[in-house]
């Protein structure tokens, strides 16, 4: 309740909250300064989903680097597909966003157990708008300056403030995000690795291990154990019974089962639930 008194906002999962957990660990420690790494996988083409991006870019404009470079992606686990849906994506940018935008609206309206008339009283296609990506570059930027990054921020600074913490983001210091995007798209994605231009930099300060690791750790809570405890599936069971009271859920999900997701599952739905809850 405390955490979501913070938030001013329904989060999507626990990683928020393990976030908030951290401050407010900091504070004990007497710890009032920290660094932030925000930004970096934004600026610098961090996250899986750009590496396919950067395929089909390689595609339209180098054959041979493309299956050069998705041969060593697919070995070190930064993309699990790129193939032609991807690809036609790539040559047909606006009907790839105007298809990712509809698919967007019908999972919205088709979530289960919302009530279909709160539903479309606030529905609000415009915030599922998708991005026309002809350049990896544009969903770096886009993510970096539309959507995406805006929200990870807010989250730090009111779990920060909430412990009288001051965060800093080096990779957010406008001097570096304009360098970075400077850059050819070739210095982020090579030889297999994302935020290469990064690792490079750092390589000699680093211990190997860090430097090229190929797995990404972030927030990562057991949220499904969580949700599993009995004290937190009678705070489920509450958050329902509000959230029909509301008319924002059908009666029908007082009869379904508790929905224990990890913190990262499409259907994440009871922790949100909660989450609703906690600011009626």
């Amino acid at each position: 309740q405390r955490f979501m008194t913070h938030q001013e906002m329904p989060v999507q999962s626990a990683s928020v909250f393990t976030q908030y957990c951290i401050y407010q660990a900091a504070k004990a420690a007497g710890v009032i300064v920290l660094l932030d790494g925000q930004g970096a996988d934004e600026v610098l083409g961090g996250y899986e989903r750009f590496v396919q991006w950067y395929l089909v870019q390689l595609w339209r404009t180098d054959k041979k680097a493309y299956w050069s470079e998705r041969k060593q992606m697919m070995a070190n686990g930064f993309v699990a597909n790129a193939g032609i849906a991807q690809i036609a994506a790539g040559y047909f940018p606006e009907k790839a966003a105007a298809h990712l935008q509809k698919k967007a609206i019908n999972q919205q309206y088709g979530t289960a157990y919302i009530d279909i008339d709160f539903s479309w009283k606030y529905r609000n296609p415009d915030t599922l708008e998708k991005p026309v990506i002809h350049a990896v570059e544009d969903i770096l930027w886009y993510s970096t300056h539309i959507m995406g990054l805006q929200a990870l921020l807010q989250y730090a600074d009111r779990n920060s403030m909430a412990f009288g913490s001051e965060i800093r983001l080096p990779y957010l210091m406008h001097n570096l995000v304009n360098f970075s995007f400077a850059q050819p798209s070739h210095y982020k994605f090579k030889d297999g690795y994302t935020k290469w231009l990064l690792r490079k930099a750092v390589e000699p300060h680093l211990p190997q291990g860090i430097t090229w690791r190929k797995g990404k750790i972030g927030y990562e809570p057991p949220q499904q154990q969580w949700l599993l405890q009995p004290a937190m599936k009678a705070f489920i069971h509450e958050a329902r019974h509000k959230l029909v009271q509301a008319k924002m859920l059908h009666k029908s999900v007082l009869q379904a089962p508790i929905n224990a997701a990890n913190a990262h599952a499409a259907n994440n739905f009871d922790w949100r639930y909660l989450c609703v809850a906690a600011m009626l």
